[in-house]
């Protein structure tokens, strides 16, 4: 039961399996331990207003068109941090006009001449219901991770993603969504806040990470439509998930991130792809269960589906049919713009070291500049550990130095 809520707590990084689900004792059944993870859950969480709702006569926009803003409160952060919400259009992986929300972060005092450069963020997986909007969390999600690069005199456009805050259906690992929403929220944010300046990175973990290399293949496709983004410095990915067959397989197989799988299959669902149902895929079972997605965050789910694993998750001879949505969000399959910086664990068992340094493999067969750093005995909880390495790499970029390249040539 401990390994349980180790890999679950890896898996999400908010540090909210810290407090008492963390203090597993040997009689804490299931529900026990679903009933913890709520708990956690419910005591990091910020009230859902009306300013997530999407007015229903709301009209088509282009893309990173500002809906509103709010001053927001309520969230762990150091004196003179300003946090502002925001609500803008974006685009579904078929282009449709959808709502995202998100929150900007600015450092205290005024902006530095010609702005503040931005980090835009975009975070590991917190689940697939309305409530699960990290902006909707009173750490953020990433708590220190996003304070410390506030301090560092950086603003922060941290993204929910469509569907986590907002209406609509989340999908989970589809890059081109993700994408969507990392690059829209910029010009939303600079229309928020004032003093947001033209640069920026864009940062991602896990599946925020595989949301950074995204953003950085849209603005290979921007660019080649003569729309470049000239304020582009780069990103930074931090044990993004690829290999996505195989992490499903793997994910499968982990009783602590076996969660994952149904994430999975919701995200294909979400895409209205013809024919589709979660059913083909996951066994009666964990079809009953779904309904944990659209009321809980990440850590019940992972609770929820904890029992399940293998042909208990999975119909025997079913993953074919998800495979074609795995092949095509694969990361590294389309050149991708600026230099990147891939940060990885050896000890992560989650998002490999080996599928990590084949993804690698492939950007650099694309023609990619990346550098790639391994940090001996790090599992999957890699952010904080690396954060010194990734300041220095951003600051790098915003000051106009040429980008390290490890690729063999």
């Amino acid at each position: 039961m401990r390994r349980v809520l180790v890999l679950v707590a890896a898996l999400t990084l908010s540090g909210t399996l810290a407090g008492p689900a963390a203090a597993t004792v040997d009689d804490c059944d299931r529900q026990c331990v679903i009933d913890r993870a709520r708990a956690v859950e419910q005591a990091n969480a910020l009230p859902r207003t009306s300013f997530y709702d999407v007015p229903s006569n709301l009209p088509p926009a282009p893309a990173g068109t500002l809906v509103r803003a709010e001053a927001a409160q309520g969230y762990q952060l150091d004196p003179g941090i300003r946090a502002t919400r925001i609500l803008y259009h974006s685009r579904s992986s078929k282009d449709r006009d959808v709502a995202a929300s998100g929150v900007v972060l600015t450092p205290a005092g005024d902006p530095p001449r010609g702005g503040w450069r931005v980090v835009a963020y975009a975070h590991g997986a917190s689940g697939a219901g309305r409530g699960c909007a990290p902006s909707l969390m009173k750490d953020l999600q990433y708590g220190e991770h996003l304070r410390s690069i506030v301090r560092g005199g950086y603003a922060v456009v941290a993204i929910d993603y469509v569907g986590l805050g907002t209406d609509g259906r989340h999908e989970f690992l589809s890059k081109r969504a993700a994408a969507h929403d990392v690059v829209n929220s910029l010009p939303a944010a600079r229309a928020a806040v004032r003093g947001l300046g033209s640069e920026w990175v864009a940062l991602g973990h896990s599946q925020g990470g595989h949301a950074a290399l995204a953003a950085g293949e849209l603005m290979t496709e921007r660019a080649r439509q003569g729309r470049p983004d000239r304020g582009y410095r780069g990103l930074v990915a931090l044990a993004p998930a690829s290999d996505l067959t195989k992490l499903f397989a793997r994910t499968a197989q982990m009783p602590g991130a076996s969660g994952v799988v149904p994430l999975i299959v919701a995200g294909a669902a979400a895409t209205d792809a013809p024919g589709f149902h979660p059913s083909q895929v996951l066994t009666p079972a964990a079809t009953a269960r779904l309904h944990t997605l659209r009321t809980d965050c990440i850590n019940v789910v992972q609770a929820s589906y904890g029992d399940l694993t293998g042909d208990a998750l999975i119909r025997s001879g079913a993953e074919h049919r998800i495979e074609p949505y795995l092949r095509r969000n694969e990361s590294g399959t389309l050149p991708i713009s600026g230099p990147v910086l891939i940060q990885q664990g050896t000890a992560d068992a989650l998002t490999t070291p080996t599928d990590t340094a084949e993804l690698v493999a492939r950007l650099c067969r694309k023609g990619a500049t990346v550098e790639y750093r391994t940090y001996e005995g790090l599992d999957h909880d890699v952010v904080m550990p690396v954060q010194p390495d990734t300041m220095s790499w951003i600051g790098a970029r915003f000051a106009g130095h040429a980008a390290p390249r490890t690729c063999v040539r």
